[in-house]
């Protein structure tokens, strides 16, 4: 393949960390990396990009720990949702939403079982999200979004 500088590229594999991800954990190991010894220019090679981010998805939902502020905004952007769409669909207000993607806040638990939830659902029955939560998610999703707001205390 030629780069666009007209000069020859050569191929070889290589572990790349895939920052594309909007993830800095991610390094895929083994794929083809083309580069240009002329100008520098490089290219990867991912064949199976939505095979890619459905595998990533589903690590990032079965994991462990907390979701951090840019697992959150991945599996969002897995999910196809806008910023302001995805927080009318879990009943937070997009404010709140930026804060939890950009490490300002930290969502409840239930929230965060719940983006898992989100995920999951999608990856494994190929539920669609995008016109709201399914059927039998309003129980969890009230009880999400009313863990995230301000709660009055009265003495």
């Amino acid at each position: 393949m030629k780069c666009e500088c007209g000069t020859e590229m050569k191929s070889r594999k290589e572990n790349y960390r895939y920052t594309e991800s909007g993830l800095d954990n991610v390094i895929l190991l083994g794929v083809e990396v083309r580069r240009c010894r002329s100008c520098g220019r490089s290219e990867v090679v991912l064949p199976r990009l939505e095979e890619l981010h459905r595998t990533i998805a589903r690590t990032v939902a079965t994991g462990s720990s907390p979701l951090r502020p840019q697992e959150i905004r991945f599996l969002r952007k897995y999910l196809g949702y806008s910023g302001a769409d995805f927080a009318r669909v879990i009943g937070v207000s997009p404010e709140t939403l930026s804060r939890w993607e950009n490490g300002k806040a930290e969502p409840s638990r239930m929230v965060d079982l719940l983006l898992r939830y989100m995920a999951l659902t999608t990856l494994t029955d190929g539920v669609d999200h995008t016109n709201g939560l399914p059927a039998g998610c309003s129980e969890c999703c009230g009880r999400a979004s009313e863990a995230n707001r301000p709660q009055s205390l009265h003495a």
